[in-house]
């Protein structure tokens, strides 16, 4: 029941009005009664209040007709999951029979506004769950924590061990201990680090220890596994951790439009990993990524920072990329590895910015790209700082500047130069441009049109153009503002880089693709003023024109069915270099086109397709970027 002081005064309540001091007992209070106990009343009223106080939480809470609303919690708050538990307000207090069955309805369970710490223990078995956390607020400098289970595979006495640093892994010895232990968990020395190989008698970790280990050590697995279709992070707290947890066939996103900060500590994603939402930051501490086709990735100004982690190419052909403005930030001792080669370990473009950190990689271990055809490549205004210590081992080519001059998209600025390095927040704040950058969740502002139908169809990243089915039917989009494409001017470098996939086999015969940059984007021809790719019946072939005449040359590459290629292209005065890969492989120069470079043009981004025969042509097109201007780092 509500208690009022029958004096009143001018004097406000503090920011603790919960606290009442003598010189304020003539100000105006209010004080709130609520019953306290472990169970919920039987016959509850519109708007009462009850405090739900059990083992391990104690939590406010509101009945609205129907349903207990939880308000707040008093204090910190541990609850457990275990499939053997029951779903409902009265569970969650212990392991067993008295947790609640679910991981998300333990999450459900943290009111909107929690007074403490929260720690979800969850049992070693397997949840088939899409996760989603959101609308959860700290009073206070609080976390979240959803602590998984490892299961223990050996436990012995170490006979000797290194402490490692830079350039030297650490270590630990016991003969015959640690055959089939790749890619586990060790524990020593109080630390868990991934064991990264394996002889019959040492066990080398992914990193360093921060002191050299002695005594007992353990062997673990991922016992806890999250198998949901898709796990997504929707996070309005500050931070959230999740400790000891294997994401399991299923794919973790972390998006954020509110700044949050996820921390994964001890974990393994064994599909996609993807922070992808301004104002997400988000660490990977000690954690094993398997990718696969959707390879890991951070985009759209989000950052990420790793350290002592470890990406293993599984399936495809790239194993991390950055991109759109986004930053990762590599501390020390990562792994980058393929069984190939086979191909990109990491892939940065349209202004991402990938930081290695010297001072970080002499404690904790310089960082390793092996077995890939290509190790690191940068292009359309990527960035990779501070190169200088990375370990590079089994690469056809260990890295890769599309245009080898003085404004290459690679720079290694010395050991030296830690202390001058851009931290990793004010990179991640500051906007690089001019970029101008495109996905297909809509056509926006751009315009389209085709011959019969559907015409162009917006998907997430990717959209579609099909063309009707009569011979000559055509589907097009296009940027109608167009953008300026200046030739020989300082520093002044048009880029332009797109991916295209065949949705079938027939979008690789008789039809027409052009694609780049275009005075006349309804219907491309080789003279007028523009930059592209013309690709006939798969053939692709590097064009430019002036207004007047044009330069077309074969690439020598082939758009095959059921592939995907990246096409990339850069000015330089009137030279055009031109670049292609297939399926995400090793980039290669195919054409320098040095005449008959337009000059003075406002070019529209143009994707454009024409059937030549009675028959719909698809093509599936992936994020366009441009960059217009030069991207300096030095």
């Amino acid at each position: 029941m509500p208690i009022r002081h029958s004096k009143v005064s001018a004097i406000a309540d503090g920011a603790n009005a919960d606290i009442v001091r003598p010189s304020d007992w003539n100000a105006d209070h209010v004080g709130i009664c609520t019953e306290l106990g472990a169970t919920f009343p039987v016959s509850p009223v519109d708007g009462q209040l009850f405090t739900h106080s059990v083992t391990g939480r104690k939590i406010l809470y509101e009945y609205d007709g129907a349903n207990w609303q939880s308000i707040r919690s008093y204090g910190g708050m541990t609850v457990y999951v275990d499939s053997t538990g029951t779903d409902d307000l009265e569970h969650g207090t212990a392991a067993g029979t008295d947790a609640f069955a679910t991981i998300n309805y333990a999450i459900s369970v943290v009111p909107p506004r929690y007074g403490g710490a929260v720690l979800i223990y969850v049992s070693a078995e397997t949840y088939n769950e899409d996760l989603a956390v959101y609308c959860k607020t700290p009073i206070g400098n609080y976390k979240i924590y959803i602590v998984g289970t490892l299961t223990q595979l050996a436990t012995d006495t170490l006979t000797s061990a290194i402490q490692g640093t830079g350039a030297t892994r650490g270590s630990v010895t016991k003969a015959g201990a640690f055959t089939g232990y790749a890619n586990k968990i060790l524990y020593a020395n109080s630390e868990y680090r991934i064991i990264d190989s394996v002889t019959s008698d040492v066990a080398t970790i992914v990193g360093c220890w921060s002191a050299t280990p002695s005594g007992t050590y353990v062997v673990y697995e991922w016992g806890t596994k999250i198998t949901g279709s898709w796990s997504t992070l929707n996070q309005e707290q500050p931070q959230i951790v999740f400790e000891y947890i294997e994401f399991e066939g299923s794919t973790l996103d972390s998006y954020s439009n509110y700044g949050g900060q996820p921390i994964y500590e001890v974990c393994r994603f064994n599909g996609f990993v993807g922070v992808e939402s301004s104002g997400t930051l988000a660490w990977l501490k000690e954690c094993l990524l398997l990718a696969q086709a959707y390879y890991p990735r951070i985009t759209d100004l989000a950052g990420l920072e790793l350290l002592m982690c470890k990406i293993i190419l599984t399936s495809g052909t790239l194993g991390f990329e950055v991109k759109t403005g986004a930053v990762l930030y590599i501390s020390g001792g990562c792994v980058l590895e393929s069984s190939g080669p086979t191909g990109t370990g990491l892939l940065c473009w349209g202004n991402g910015t990938v930081i290695f950190d010297p001072d970080m990689e002499t404690s904790w271990g310089y960082a390793q790209i092996r077995g890939w055809t290509l190790g690191i490549s940068a292009y359309l205004g990527g960035r990779v700082l501070n190169t200088t210590n990375i370990q590079y081992s089994g690469n056809t080519t260990n890295s890769t500047i599309l245009i080898t001059d003085a404004h290459s998209s690679v720079h290694v600025l010395g050991a030296a130069a830690g202390s001058d390095m851009p931290s990793y927040r004010s990179v991640w704040m500051q906007q690089v441009s001019p970029l101008w950058f495109k996905n297909w969740e809509s056509k926006g502002t751009w315009t389209t049109s085709a011959d019969g139908s559907p015409g162009f169809t917006a998907g997430w990243e990717n959209g579609v153009l099909t063309t009707g089915a009569t011979s000559g039917n055509t589907a097009y989009i296009y940027a109608p503002t167009g953008l300026g494409v200046y030739a020989n001017v300082t520093g002044y470098y048009p880029q332009f880089r797109i991916r295209l996939h065949t949705v079938d086999a027939r979008a690789t015969t008789a039809n027409e693709i052009w694609v780049g940059m275009f005075t006349n984007p309804t219907a491309p021809t080789t003279t007028e003023k523009h930059i592209g790719f013309k690709i006939i019946n798969g053939d692709i072939s590097a064009t430019q024109g002036d207004g007047a005449t044009n330069n077309t040359e074969d690439t020598t590459v082939n758009f095959a069915q059921y592939t995907g290629i990246d096409l990339y292209i850069r000015m330089i005065g009137t030279t055009v270099y031109y670049w292609t890969a297939i399926a995400g492989a090793a980039w290669g120069l195919r054409n320098t086109l040095t005449t008959n470079a337009p000059t003075g043009s406002l070019l529209k981004p143009t994707i454009f397709i024409k059937t030549t025969e009675n028959v719909a042509k698809s093509l599936n097109i992936y994020p366009l970027g441009i960059l217009l201007g030069n991207l300096e780092t030095t």
